[in-house]
């Protein structure tokens, strides 16, 4: 299936969403055993008195890559603190923007890319926060193969056709004189750890990886061909997206949202530890090395104090969906963005209190 093909699929799947949409379904998803995990020790999970009525939440997230932010916001009680009670359940594939259109959950943990398809193809959402600044992957091969340049003429495992991993092959391999279908091939393999086993099985013969699929690799003697992180490509790889009706009917419940991110992204820098255990309950390990390279990833190279939606990295998805959406070309980044919220919590010195400037 060529891109193409892909973005006419979800534009079929958005707009059976949208036909299907009701404003303000507040379905009570099944909760995951991850979902039902205790607060971290020492996390102040009780609401103040004056706090209001628990709101309860559902943020379908398409992929573990931007989510480390809102596993800790729930489990450290910082959505608890703000009067919310949230679900952060796993949606794959474009089922995170299917139910985000069709109001079956109220915000969507989903790429740039996901945003403007979705945008182009009819669905009214916004983006209010950025969890991902650039592309945080990386690419193996087999053993043999130890530079981009080795990749001409091979074969290249990503996730799905305009999925970041499609996006992260494609932009990062660019810099070095190559373009896909000319100089490599993409094969769709449909989730990151099939990506891997594709790689190790010699179906594909490299793979964009994320963690914990890297240390695996890794570990299985795999080389690690480029890290597409250190090209610092601006990418908006995981946003929080809401339905532009919902935040106009109850802005105040996206204010207490965002309050809660912003503050666990103090949280979750000024407290590895916890964070980390944290981590470990949603992917379900214990493995050191898979919780601190998540840690890094995540917290440490990816979060910004300010979770700002970068317009360059908008910008340059744009760009990219361009090549087979033309109207991306009139679409300027800042109609998929809306800053107030977040720059209301600046303006009033919420997050510069939390860091003590």
């Amino acid at each position: 299936m060529r891109p193409r093909q892909s973005l006419a699929l979800l534009a079929v799947a958005l707009s059976l969403a949208l036909a299907c949409a009701t404003p303000r379904a507040q379905p009570a998803p099944t909760r995951s055993p991850a979902n039902t995990a205790p607060a971290a020790s020492g996390a102040d999970a009780a609401a103040p008195p004056d706090a209001p009525a628990p709101r309860h939440l559902t943020i379908g997230i398409s992929s573990a890559d931007s989510s480390a932010v809102l596993w800790t916001a729930r489990d450290a009680g910082l959505f608890a603190r703000y009067g919310l009670d949230v679900d952060v359940p796993y949606l794959s594939g474009v089922k995170a923007v299917q139910s985000l259109v069709a109001h079956q959950t109220e915000y969507g943990l989903i790429s740039g890319r996901t945003t403007s398809d979705a945008y182009l193809a009819g669905a009214d959402v916004v983006l209010l926060a950025g969890l991902s600044t650039t592309i945080a992957f990386q690419i193996f091969g087999t053993p043999g193969l130890a530079q981009p340049a080795d990749l001409r003429g091979q074969t290249i495992g990503i996730t799905q056709f305009g999925a970041s991993t499609d996006f992260a092959a494609r932009q990062s391999l660019r810099r070095f004189g190559m373009e896909a279908d000319r100089d490599y091939s993409l094969f769709q393999t449909g989730g990151t750890p099939e990506s891997l086993a594709a790689l190790q099985s010699g179906g594909v013969q490299a793979a964009v990886l994320s963690s914990p699929s890297t240390i695996t690799a890794r570990r299985a003697g795999l080389p690690m061909v480029l890290d597409v992180g250190e090209l610092g490509i601006p990418y908006v790889g995981g946003a929080l997206a809401v339905n532009r009706d919902f935040l106009a009917q109850e802005p105040d419940v996206s204010r207490r949202v965002l309050k809660a991110i912003v503050e666990s992204i103090h949280y979750a820098k000024t407290n590895p530890a916890p964070t980390k255990e944290i981590i470990g309950r949603y992917l379900q390990t214990s493995d050191d090395d898979v919780l601190q390279e998540t840690y890094d990833l995540q917290i440490q190279r990816n979060l910004q104090r300010t979770p700002t939606v970068s317009l360059e990295g908008i910008q340059t998805v744009l760009d990219t969906v361009a090549d087979e959406n033309p109207r991306a070309r009139e679409l300027a980044p800042a109609t998929l963005v809306d800053p107030t919220l977040l720059q209301e919590l600046e303006a009033s010195g919420f997050i510069k209190q939390l860091w003590g400037d």
